[in-house]
């Protein structure tokens, strides 16, 4: 943690800023959240980035569940990814990647009250379920366009 002391001009007070999560391997590293403390001393986190994760670390933990799954979930969710990966090398690291109990695979991010997951049923289609608050919805059929907007919606402010 590296603590960095500034004057926080929206509340007119000092804070504290101690940061928490850095993204390594690249070439400028970027601040992910942080945690201030107003002249309350109330701590305060601020999530500003989702940790990214390669390719390669994505595909290694989808075939982790191979035992798990389905041969259709998991060829479906397979092929996915791969057609992702051809004009992505990263992807903003799922909150889960796990076998959803019934030969499926459930993909889930969360940001604040912003949830999304992609599922892999074992013998349905794919599809995208989102929430945000009390409104929710899904997404089908699924597309790699479907989940970039998806994810690009995570980030952002809007609903």
């Amino acid at each position: 943690m590296i603590p960095c002391y500034d004057f926080d001009p929206a509340t007119l007070c000092e804070r504290t800023e101690i940061t928490h999560e850095w993204q390594t391997g690249t070439r400028n590293s970027e601040l992910h959240s942080f945690v201030y403390f107003d002249n309350s001393d109330t701590a305060i986190l601020v999530q500003t980035k989702r940790e990214i994760i390669s390719g390669n670390l994505l595909m290694r933990e989808l075939f982790g569940l191979r035992p798990e799954a389905s041969d259709a979930a998991f060829i479906n969710c397979l092929s996915f990814f791969v057609e992702y990966l051809q004009s992505h090398d990263s992807i903003c690291k799922p909150l889960d990647i796990v076998e959803n109990g019934n030969g499926g695979i459930t993909i889930a991010w969360k940001h604040n009250e912003k949830y999304c997951e992609i599922i892999f049923p074992k013998l349905e289609a794919p599809y995208l379920y989102f929430s945000f608050g009390p409104s929710y919805g899904v997404q089908e059929p699924l597309t790699v366009q479907i989940l970039i907007d998806r994810l690009t919606w995570l980030e952002g402010t809007g609903d």
